[in-house]
């Protein structure tokens, strides 16, 4: 979510009401993880793959697997 701060409003406003919303949520959160409607480069989440989400100073998803599996043809 860039430039979704609005005139006046404190720095880590966004970040602060999404943790809160989710602070019941047992899986692991990423902020700063580009991925989504962005305006430069993003991730593509690529559902049903085995993945590790790594969230330190710097946000990385690894895939544990490949997202297309070859298949015999008949």
């Amino acid at each position: 979510m860039l430039d979704c701060v609005s005139p006046g409003a404190p720095v880590g406003l966004l970040e602060e009401v999404i943790l809160r919303s989710l602070e019941d949520f047992k899986g692991p959160i990423a902020i700063g993880l580009r991925s989504g409607h962005v305006s430069r480069a993003n991730v593509t989440l690529t559902l049903g793959v085995e993945a590790e989400l790594r969230v330190s100073e710097a946000v990385q998803l690894n895939l544990l697997e490949g997202a297309v599996k070859a298949g015999s043809r008949d």
